[in-house]
């Protein structure tokens, strides 16, 4: 029964699989094909010693955000016109009504009205089950990124260390990107859906569960 929830909140309950997966499979992979050419400009200025690279690669990389909010737009406007607003832009508490209406849907369907805090109790020893795992993957990403960033920094340092203008427009172009990502919720959605465990991704469906019973009480 919670397996089942579980599988039917990924495929029909998370924005990747309402929107991302819709945008069609060129979409995306223009999407993917822009972020991998960013990446590889930025090292490539660093390491091949292109100074103007660097400023080429964060173009690339902010085109590929704003190409992916045209793209979902796009999505939103043609799958779910009632959470479009204007201008690629939509609303998400429309959006998130939608997601609890399909939970509800569910739920009905199944018969399982009297047995969600029932659910929720399996969810959390579930979520006990897997917490060590979730703490050791990500201390294994954080292990392995930071040196990768440390030295990239380092390098960047050491090539512009004579020319403090072009170094401080890169870091405050660096430190721009940092603010900007989270502002373009497509990108912040498809990394939480798809690169964040499973034990994320029980703590959302469980939240979730919690905002489904406040507003049945809202109802009532």
């Amino acid at each position: 029964m919670v397996e089942s929830l579980i599988r039917y909140y990924s495929k029909h309950l998370t924005f990747n699989s309402l929107v991302i997966r819709r945008n069609g499979c060129w979409k995306n992979f223009i999407f993917v094909i822009l972020l991998i050419l960013a990446g590889s400009i930025s090292i490539a200025s660093v390491y091949f010693d292109y100074s103007y690279l660097s400023f080429i690669g964060i173009f690339v990389l902010l085109s590929s955000i704003k190409i992916s909010w045209y793209f979902t737009g796009q999505t939103i406007k043609h799958k779910y016109p009632n959470v479009y607003v204007k201008r690629f832009r939509w609303s998400q508490n429309k959006f998130d009504k939608m997601v609890l209406e399909k939970l509800d849907h569910y739920i009905v369907k199944y018969k399982l009205e009297n047995n969600i805090d029932d659910i929720q109790y399996l969810l959390k020893e579930k979520l006990k089950d897997i917490k060590l795992p979730f703490i050791l993957y990500s201390s294994v990403f954080i292990a392995l990124f930071v040196p990768l960033w440390n030295s990239y920094i380092d390098k960047l340092l050491e090539l512009y260390k004579n020319n403090i203008a072009d170094l401080s427009i890169i870091a405050f172009s660096i430190l721009a990107v940092i603010f900007i990502l989270p502002l373009f919720p497509p990108l912040v959605y498809n990394i939480r859906d798809n690169i964040l465990t499973r034990y994320s991704k029980l703590n959302r469906l469980n939240a979730l569960l919690e905002e489904y019973k406040l507003m049945n009480q809202i109802k009532k």
